[in-house]
């Protein structure tokens, strides 16, 4: 069994899906709830996974480790489909999850009204060119991996859930 240290509408909600997926058995630990987080994770994000003495950090590395360890459908074994799933999925978690991440920054630090406001319009002109190639991507295929719902999905879906909250 699988311990998973998450925040509610974070990118660890892409992990919770895989491991239902994968018709996993784990424990939710909210981050806020476990004492020794920081001795899991210095850096103090989410997801983290522990796998018995295994401690598996960042989404997508987290995602990987668990689709590699068990038999799936979820993402291509090998060859030119696995390499654009993981592409996908790096793409979601390292393109675009830190351009709504600046919004978020902005929210929570930026106390001038208009110095915000601007930090969210040169945002929004970043995120909507990133929309951009995803809609290109998308011109063709129902799904970023293709025809079926997988993990680079699972990764697109954990950055809507956090824009939704974005202001």
């Amino acid at each position: 069994m699988y311990t998973l240290y998450f925040i509610p509408n974070a990118c660890s909600l892409a992990t919770q899906a895989v491991l239902n997926e994968l018709d996993q058995e784990s424990t939710l630990v909210h981050k806020l709830d476990a004492n020794h987080f920081e001795a899991l994770n210095p850096v103090g994000t989410v997801p983290v996974l522990v796998d018995g003495d295994k401690v598996i950090n960042e989404g997508v590395a987290v995602i990987l480790y668990l689709l590699n360890k068990h038999k799936n459908n979820l993402i291509p074994e090998s060859g030119d489909a696995r390499h654009r799933a993981i592409e996908n999925m790096m793409f979601a978690n390292a393109t675009m999850h830190p351009a709504y991440g600046r919004l978020f920054f902005a929210q929570a630090n930026v106390s001038d009204a208009a110095a915000r406001q601007q930090v969210f319009d040169s945002a929004a002109v970043a995120i909507n060119k990133l929309w951009q190639v995803v809609e290109a991507r998308l011109e063709h295929t129902p799904y970023l991996g293709g025809t079926t719902s997988h993990p680079p999905t699972f990764c697109w879906l954990c950055t809507l859930v956090g824009a939704s909250s974005s202001p």
